[in-house]
């Protein structure tokens, strides 16, 4: 993989892969060079050009990202798991088919491009594995009156259909019952009574829902 890499690439995926294990409590050197997708050789020599750089601080034992190193990976990170939510929950691509591409053009996109995904997809708070999305500059001036295509299922008119992209992060608690419903990422649901209870029709199911799950579940309407 390496080999199809600039510098620039393999410090930013490199920077990638170390914040993802920081994000597991991992630190490790030995974890970090024998697990990156650069290969040992190449990693051991990018973490040299990171140091250097001052993006990192390395001893013996443990790498940590230093503020420099920050900035490159929450960038990456931010780009790869939007790309995700796009790919996997929007356009229904296969999981294999989502990382490779994501993969690719998380080295490619520009901040503007990434703005305009993340406002797209309304801002969502994690990617389809559930891994928290750095917030961008977009998510900081994100109004309401800003109608992005991806809404609260609340927001929806009755009868219109749409397919859930993210259920917020608050809900965890009730992600099983969910499911259990058939409510998750990726499915279909249509809105059919809004007053006075929330009524949601899945798949040939209909289920009464709290209005304040409904402002958790985002969907993207279909057109019918």
């Amino acid at each position: 993989m390496s080999h199809h890499m600039n510098v620039r690439q393999q410090l930013e995926e490199l920077a990638e892969e170390i914040w993802a294990l920081d994000e597991r409590g991992v630190h490790q050197l030995s974890r970090i060079v024998e697990g990156s997708k650069l290969g040992q050789e190449q990693a051991t020599a990018t973490l040299k050009e990171m140091s250097r750089r001052e993006m990192v601080r390395q001893d013996e034992e443990e790498v940590h990202l230093l503020p420099a190193g920050e900035s490159v990976a929450r960038t990456v990170i931010r780009r790869h798991r939007l790309a995700e939510v796009l790919f996997r929950q929007v356009l229904a691509v296969g999981e294999e088919d989502t990382e490779l591409t994501a993969c690719q053009v998380e080295h490619i996109l520009s901040e503007e491009v990434t703005d305009r995904i993340c406002t797209y997809l309304g801002h969502p708070p994690t990617c389809p594995h559930g891994k928290t999305i750095p917030k961008g500059d977009c998510c900081a001036v994100f109004r309401r009156e800003v109608s992005p295509l991806v809404q609260p299922l609340s927001g929806l008119s009755i009868g219109s259909t749409a397919r859930i992209v993210f259920i917020a992060q608050a809900l965890h608690g009730r992600m099983d019952r969910l499911q259990t419903l058939g409510i998750q990422a990726g499915g279909v649901i249509r809105l059919q009574q809004n007053h006075p209870s929330v009524v949601v029709q899945v798949g040939e199911t209909s289920v009464a829902l709290d209005r304040e799950i409904c402002n958790e579940i985002f969907v993207l309407p279909l057109e019918r």
